[in-house]
């Protein structure tokens, strides 16, 4: 389940600078730094609830 949730990430969130990278068997996420209210708008504003 946590695969899928990375991939997901990397897939919607990709221009924004989330990166997957596959380090062995471990896979490492790559984030842009960014505040939380940030995200949040971001991620709200992806599933159309932009309140």
């Amino acid at each position: 389940m946590i695969d899928e949730i990375t991939v997901t990430a990397e897939q919607i969130y990709g221009r924004e600078g989330v990166k997957v990278s596959l380090l062995g068997a471990e896979r490492h996420l790559s984030l842009p730094t960014l505040g939380t209210d940030e995200w949040l708008e971001r991620h709200f504003k992806r599933i159309g609830e932009d309140q």
